[in-house]
């Protein structure tokens, strides 16, 4: 088959995600009411699939674990580029309203957080393998979580 690995099966899987929203008016004096609102939400979007480098290496090898090597997660969308595979998204905010009967208007502030969990790709083919994801958790194993994020200075 060549030196190229031919994508036999792909797999898109749904997103898997929530979402949990909460507000709440507190009334202060007639009208006029403080509002809280907070939300949370996660998911996983991922794209799996097989291709010929797991039988290349068991007609090699002839060790039928070696088929394993076929399966990847795509960690590219379907634009081309690298996208996350989790996220998470927190927001918390507070404001101030007018409360009517029939409608109601104010301000409101707040902080929106968002964190995405990206799978390392070493060898920049599109395909995160099993091989790959073993040897990114053993290389990080002894680094503290801390120094494992970027430095912001």
């Amino acid at each position: 088959m060549g030196r190229k690995n031919v994508t036999l099966v792909t797999c898109d899987l749904p997103e898997l995600s929530f979402d949990f929203d909460y507000s709440h008016e507190f009334p202060i004096w007639g009208p006029l009411v403080v509002t809280l609102r907070g939300g949370f939400s996660a998911g996983v979007d991922l794209s799996i699939g097989y291709d010929t480098r797991g039988l290349e290496r068991f007609w090699t090898s002839h060790n039928p674990m070696d088929m394993l090597q076929g399966f990847f997660v795509n960690d590219l969308d379907e634009a081309g580029k690298d996208a996350p595979e989790a996220f998470l998204k927190g927001t918390i905010a507070a404001g101030a309203a007018l409360s009517a009967v029939v409608a109601s208007a104010g301000v409101e502030g707040g902080i929106e957080s968002a964190i995405n969990f990206n799978l390392n790709d070493p060898d920049r083919d599109g395909k995160v393998r099993l091989d790959e994801m073993a040897t990114n958790i053993f290389v990080n194993l002894d680094k503290p979580l801390l120094a494992r994020w970027p430095s912001s200075t």
